[in-house]
């Protein structure tokens, strides 16, 4: 029997690209009153849209005509990770934190770097919903999903075993695969403009045991299971 629904954060309870854009507007505006430079966050913005995903402080620097050095540029995606962002739930993650609450122990297993996982948070005001949340960034970089710590550590939080946990998440290549090793239920949730899409080959293993557009869909899921 299921009793415990621990949930992914990004791409899964809101959209990870409002994170993305709260953060590009938020450091253009910091490299401009810092050091009188415009047009980053514009052509951050740019980058996104045309799918750049890597080195985009370099290449969006470049294309303005800025000249700054590599610790500059870092100090930059410190400042980035930094940033107070202006993000929202979902609203059908909304929906299913406030039903689940009366019947499951919540959780949440996010992977990425500690400061900003925890600006995200308070941004969303989860905390209110879930009670136990794991970065699992603060267990070390070498514990990030799919190692088996941050599930470990979570059924001790829950203090439940795999087979009565479920967790739902949207990132195929790192999400499920060592939950189902412990016997959790996996789903995924495939999101109209997550970051990151499915392969089009991946091992069974990898892959949730169901999968949702919508949150709505979960009770109906989760009740089968008794």
């Amino acid at each position: 029997m299921i009793k415990g629904v621990v949930f992914d954060l990004d791409d899964t309870l809101y959209l990870e690209e409002g994170y993305a854009r709260s953060g590009m507007t938020s450091i253009g505006k910091w490299v401009e009153q810092r050091w009188g430079v415009a047009g980053l966050g514009d052509e951050l913005h740019r980058l996104w849209d045309t799918g750049v995903r890597t080195k985009t402080f370099d290449i969006a620097l470049e294309n303005i005509g800025a000249e700054f050095t590599q610790n500059q540029i870092m100090e930059m995606v410190r400042q980035y990770r930094n940033h107070i962002p202006e993000i929202s739930l979902l609203p059908d993650s909304r929906w299913v934190l406030e039903y689940l609450q009366k019947d499951f122990f919540l959780g949440l297993i996010t992977d990425g770097f500690e400061t900003a996982q925890q600006r995200k948070i308070k941004a969303l005001d989860i905390e209110k919903w879930i009670p136990n949340i794991l970065i699992t960034d603060i267990l070390g970089r070498d514990c990030w999903k799919p190692n088996p710590k941050p599930y470990e550590v979570m059924e001790k939080k829950l203090g439940l075993s795999g087979p009565q946990c479920v967790y739902i998440g949207d990132n195929i290549v790192k999400d499920f695969v060592t939950a189902r090793e412990r016997g959790w239920l996996t789903i995924q949730i495939i999101r109209l403009g997550q970051v990151h899409t499915s392969p089009d080959q991946i091992e069974e293993k990898f892959k949730a045991d169901h999968i949702i557009d919508n949150f709505q869909d979960l009770p109906n899921i989760l009740n089968s299971y008794g």
